[in-house]
C-alpha cells in the first residue's frame, strides 16, 4: 500500500520518534496514524499523516487530538513534506487539512475533551487561532 512506501520516510523525518510521545521505535514497529481522524475526514493527505508507536496509535483512535498536535502536523516543513507524499505517490493536502482542521475545531464544543497522550489524557476544547 502506500502507506508502506510512507511510513519508512515518515520515520526518518520524525528521527524515529513517535509523533505525540517521542518515543523511539524502528519502521517495523511504527504505525501510521491520521491526526485528524479518518472517522471526521477521509483525509489521506501526507500533512494528516504522522508516525507513531502503537500504544499512542490505539489509545488516540478515533478521538480528535489536542489543537497543538494539528498544528505541529500542519506547520511541519511544506517541502519535506511534499517530497515524501511524492516518494509514496499521496498528495499533501496542506490546504485540505488545514481548512478540515480550523472547521473541526470552530464547530467542536468549548469543553469537549480532546485526545492529547497515552494512557488517556484529554484537555477540553477551548478556542484556539484559526491555522492560517
Amino acid at each position: 500500500s502506500n502507506f508502506d512506501k510512507l511510513r519508512p520516510h515518515l520515520v526518518e523525518f520524525q528521527s524515529n520518534s513517535c509523533f505525540y510521545c517521542n518515543n523511539k521505535f524502528t519502521n517495523e514497529t511504527a504505525h501510521v496514524d491520521h491526526v485528524l481522524p479518518w472517522s471526521l475526514t477521509s483525509n489521506d493527505g501526507v500533512t494528516n499523516l504522522v508516525a507513531a508507536d502503537l500504544k499512542c496509535n490505539i489509545n488516540k483512535s478515533n478521538h480528535l487530538p489536542i489543537y497543538d498536535h494539528v498544528l505541529r502536523a500542519v506547520t511541519r516543513p511544506e517541502s519535506e513534506i511534499d517530497s515524501i507524499a511524492k516518494i509514496a505517490n499521496l498528495a499533501s493536502l496542506r490546504k485540505v487539512t488545514i481548512n478540515t482542521a480550523n472547521g473541526i475545531y470552530r464547530t467542536t464544543a468549548a469543553g469537549e475533551m480532546l485526545w492529547m497522550a497515552y494512557k488517556d489524557e484529554f484537555e477540553p476544547h477551548e478556542e484556539k487561532p484559526i491555522i492560517l
